[in-house]
């Protein structure tokens, strides 16, 4: 049975600041978020800023949204983060699982771009 937050607890998620989401978007070139196929990854998402900003730019780029949302990839290992992506920054669609960074090792998937927090040596 999947647990269920109150929204209370969802609002007191700290977002990542606005200039840090531009700084790590903008090294991702235009012509990839436009590409609907391109898939993003996220492998600690925690609420799911930079996926959202990825999918902004997408749906600015003219993406429709059902093709925008469906490459776009994010795991946490906290419920409450989880659902904070999902609902909060509008992720329904996007493939989001809750992980341990244990978890990740049994995977054998490939992503086009992988995005995170920083500190990113070289990043300006």
């Amino acid at each position: 049975m999947e647990k269920v937050i109150p929204s209370s607890l969802l609002a007191r998620i700290k977002a990542q600041p606005p200039e840090v989401i531009k700084k790590v978007t903008r090294c991702i070139p235009e012509e990839v978020l436009a590409d609907p196929s391109v898939t993003v990854a996220d492998l600690a998402m925690g609420g799911g800023d930079y996926l959202a900003a990825v999918l902004k730019l997408r749906l600015d780029a003219g993406v429709p949204r059902e093709e925008a949302v469906k490459t776009l990839y994010g795991y946490e290992s906290n419920i409450v983060y989880v659902n904070h992506a999902l609902w909060k920054k509008d992720l329904q669609g996007a493939n989001i699982a809750i992980l341990k960074p244990s978890d990740l090792q049994k995977f054998n998937m490939k992503f086009d771009v992988i995005i995170g927090n920083p500190p990113y040596p070289g990043l300006q």
